[in-house]
């Protein structure tokens, strides 16, 4: 299967019975990334869809730090270490559920050993080599202490046993 069809099946009938059936799973959209001018939309799989999705693409977390070679080409996989770890902390957020409460807007994966997460109310996260999943209590904790006494953080540093945070 290529493209944005993730996994197709054929079947027909045999005999004097003709039918023929088709079935196929999309790829789903898990995150955006910048490719030249435009913005597109990249499967689970590292897979630039190739029809841009446009209701609810903002939603969507934008992936920045990834060098996009200029021959890569919709429908295509983009074999990228850092495209790869940015998913994977994706997934890792959505499991939490830290993304629905927080709101997730970035994932700067220039570095990809020291990734940073940009919140929409524009909060810093660095996570370095960490599992997002190992540190999601922790953090969601400091935010819900910085938001009772009514601040906010600019950056919140997770890669050292002690948490950092940089108040606005």
């Amino acid at each position: 299967a290529e493209d944005g069809i993730r996994d197709l099946v054929r079947s027909r009938g045999l005999g004097d019975v003709y039918k023929r059936q088709v079935l196929y799973e999309l790829r789903e959209p898990v995150c955006r990334l910048k490719m030249g001018r435009e913005y597109c939309l990249v499967s689970q799989e590292s897979i630039i869809l190739p029809q841009p999705k446009t209701v609810g693409m903002d939603q969507l977390p934008l992936v920045s730090g990834v060098d996009v070679p200029r021959d890569i080409y919709k429908g295509k996989r983009l074999d990228s270490l850092g495209l790869q770890r940015a998913i994977e902390i994706i997934s890792q957020i959505e499991e939490t559920g830290f993304a629905k409460e927080r709101g997730l807007f970035e994932i700067d994966v220039y570095d990809r050993h020291n990734p940073v997460i940009r919140l929409e109310d524009k909060t810093e996260i660095n996570i370095g080599k960490h599992d997002f999943k190992n540190k999601a209590q922790a953090l969601t904790q400091v935010l819900n202490d910085l938001e009772s006494k009514g601040q906010k953080a600019k950056s919140i540093d997770l890669r050292f046993k002690d948490i950092v945070v940089v108040p606005r």
